[in-house]
Parts: structure tokens; sequence; C-alpha cells
């Protein structure tokens, strides 16, 4: 597709007209129509995994590092769970 940009381009500046812009005008549509089926696809399959990941670990996950060997939230800070000495 890109190639196919470069190409009207060149056919552009050698021969300009109104059929060579709108073939600029159509090889960028296609290159940007191609550059979202391509990232469209890989951002849904990441909506997918994070909602599995929520489905999968809706509890809070038991820290036995933390004082007392206590319970931490999934989002806490793994930092804040180290024993102090």
């Amino acid at each position: 597709m890109l190639i196919n940009v470069i190409w009207s381009i060149v056919n552009g500046v050698m021969a300009p007209g109104w059929n060579s812009a709108w073939a600029i005008v159509v090889a960028l549509a296609l290159l940007l129509l191609m550059l979202f089926v391509r990232v469209y696809p890989i951002k849904a399959q990441d909506r997918i995994i994070l909602l599995e990941e929520k489905l999968r670990y809706p509890t809070p996950v038991v820290c036995r590092t933390g004082p007392k060997g206590g319970r931490a939230n999934a989002g806490t800070d793994h930092r804040r769970a180290v024993r102090r000495r």
C-alpha cells in the first residue's frame, strides 16, 4: 500500500491533473483503511483479555509478605506490602 501511495504521488508530479490527484486521494484512503483494519482487531483483543482477567481474578489477592500475613487489594502497590523490620 505504501508503494501505491508513492507511485501515485510520482505519477501526480509527472503528469498533473484531476485524475492524478484523485489517484493520490484514493491511495491515501486505502493506506489509512489498511492501518485501521490492522489496529482494530488488536485493540479488541486487548479489551477481551482485560475483561477475562477481571472476570478470572475478581477477589483480593492474599499477600503473605504483608504485616501479619494480611490481605492486600489487587490494585495495591507491592512495595506497601513489604514487611518493615
